[in-house]
């Protein structure tokens, strides 16, 4: 028996907007995690002879920046460390709020000192593994800043682009509904995906530590994008294809959008699945330093999958209505 999308949209509406402003309010309600590439900070990286303990590098790391002085202390944000998958090394970001109340030389020697304090430490802690310290890179906050505006503009340049591929794909295709109609659909449902994997995203990284916002989530937005406008397209290409079906000329408009999306359904939903199997996957048995990525896409695409089934083909019929 086919699912009647359209009678059951205004629950689905609802889900979304709790789910929206929940998410608009994140940002002021959660603390929340933000890479060093976001905030400005140090990377290093260490090879060492012998496998080490990951758990006990991460409490060497807290431990050792809470004997620092209170002035460095007062400097850093965030502390993380991952291994680095096959091969024999570690990594340890230590996230710097770079206020302007500090010179930039006093920044650079905290900066220094905790670099060599963890040198120091992660001598003593693991003496017989030969720890060596193989990468030092210094992020500005200026480069932070520079990271955040491109990624405003980067995803504000897709959703234009995509408004006006959408605009031209289905010009002048349905009655009763204009290319622009199919344009509103299809940039509501992905602003609803953002936002949502905005907001799971930050709840997570308000729980644990090792989820951060940096470049490696800006690019899973645009993932999820991507991957929302092939699932949304599937299903409007169907509906209007529908339309036109002569045999469906006398037929409510709201039976076809049914029809369209209960044919689609099971291939979006064996698409989502296998991306799915892969993402978790990553996951699980990927290198840390991806875990925030494929947490990102892994909500992503629930959430695009929802609203592809859910908001986009009920947004149709609400912009159309049951006009023949």
């Amino acid at each position: 028996m086919a699912f009647d999308f359209i009678r059951t949209r205004i629950v689905a509406y609802a889900a979304a907007l709790v789910l929206v402003l929940f998410s608009f309010s994140a940002p002021f309600l959660l603390d929340f995690n933000l890479g060093i590439d976001m905030t400005g900070g140090i990377l290093i990286e260490y090879t060492h002879e012998i496998p080490v303990d990951i758990e006990r590098v991460r409490t060497i790391a807290e431990e050792t920046v809470e004997s620092l002085d209170a002035d460095t202390r007062a400097l850093i944000n965030a502390t993380s460390a991952y291994a680095i998958a096959w091969e024999r090394k570690f990594a340890m970001e230590i996230g710097f709020t770079e206020g302007s109340e500090r010179t930039e030389s006093e920044i650079e020697s905290a900066k220094i000192a905790t670099r060599d304090t963890l040198d120091a430490a992660l001598d003593d802690a693991f003496s017989d593994a030969d720890i060596t310290r193989s990468r030092y890179v210094n992020i500005g906050e200026s480069f932070g800043a520079y990271i955040r505006e491109t990624a405003y503009l980067t995803l504000a340049i897709a959703i234009v682009g995509i408004t006006l591929y959408i605009v031209y794909a289905f010009w002048g295709t349905m009655k009763g509904a204009s290319s622009f109609t199919f344009a509103l659909v299809t940039i509501a449902t992905l602003a609803h995906d953002v936002i949502i994997t905005f907001g799971l995203y930050l709840l997570a990284s308000s729980i644990w530590q090792q989820f951060s916002v940096d470049t490696f989530f800006v690019t899973a937005m645009l993932t999820v994008l991507g991957y929302s406008i092939n699932d949304t397209i599937v299903i409007l290409d169907r509906i209007r294809a529908n339309v036109k079906l002569p045999e469906n000329k006398n037929k409510r408009f709201s039976d076809i959008v049914n029809a369209a999306v209960n044919d689609t359904l099971t291939r979006s939903l064996y698409t989502s699945v296998t991306v799915l199997f892969v993402l978790v996957a990553l996951f699980f048995l990927g290198p840390d330093a991806l875990s925030g990525f494929s947490l990102a896409l892994i909500i992503g695409t629930i959430v695009g999958t929802y609203s592809s089934v859910f908001i986009a083909a009920p947004m149709l019929f609400d912009f159309r209505g049951e006009e023949k």
